[in-house]
């Protein structure tokens, strides 16, 4: 049976992700080598986490697609405080999956508590804590990173990466949180009226059209 490391990498690359910057540490190492391992996925490696969302960035503004960045938790979040704030003012759309502390340790030397960092920096925060809803946080990042134009931290805690994930259907895409409208009809009050007995004299409006513009090439 699959764990869910392996379908958060399926959800990423179902919604159009094929580039990942990375700097593995134990919070996202198990993710980012399943989305290694799927096919047409590139894999960039940094040596400082401010790298990943700086390189994502510059990915951003090249290509223009959904740039992806990966750090560890803890002190891997708090070291991309400074590329963060400058991919919010340039109002890029970005998803940075980060880890987090285990959900269920009593101690961890590496806890912090990471949402009001990154809320700080102007980009939005998802803790994702529930294994059900794991997907629609999936989905709500890239929601809120393609239509509000800014980054988004998706904070997963790693032991509940690691535990089995029982998927009732295929993964759907963000694109499910986009309104299906039809074709767009005009409002019938706003239609201009014509005069009283306009219509009713089309010699006449003939004989407007002919006095204004002249007789026709074939009436010459």
């Amino acid at each position: 049976m699959p764990k869910l490391y392996e379908a958060l990498a399926e959800a990423f690359l179902a919604e159009g992700v094929d580039t990942q910057f990375v700097l593995m540490g134990d919070g996202n190492m198990h993710w980012s080598t399943a989305f290694a391992k799927l096919p047409g996925v590139h894999t960039v490696h940094v040596r400082h986490e401010h790298a990943t969302v700086a390189a994502a960035t510059a990915y951003n503004v090249a290509t223009g697609k959904v740039a992806v960045a990966s750090v560890t938790c803890g002190p891997g979040v708090t070291q991309v405080m400074t590329a963060l704030p400058a991919a919010v003012r340039a109002r890029l759309p970005m998803v940075v999956f980060a880890g987090e502390s285990p959900i269920n340790a009593k101690f961890y030397n590496q806890y912090i508590d990471q949402a009001p960092l990154v809320t700080a920096t102007g980009a939005h925060y998802i803790a994702a804590h529930s294994v059900p809803r794991m997907m629609d946080y999936v989905r709500e990042a890239f929601h809120i990173a393609k239509y509000e134009r800014r980054p988004v931290v998706l904070g997963i805690p790693y032991d509940l990466q690691k535990v089995e994930h029982i998927a009732n259907q295929p993964y759907e895409t963000s694109t499910i949180y986009q309104p299906k409208v039809g074709r767009m009809h005009p409002d019938p009050r706003s239609w201009p009226r014509p005069s009283s007995g306009w219509l009713r004299q089309s010699g006449r409006s003939s004989s407007v059209a002919v006095a204004c513009c002249g007789p026709a090439r074939g009436m010459r």
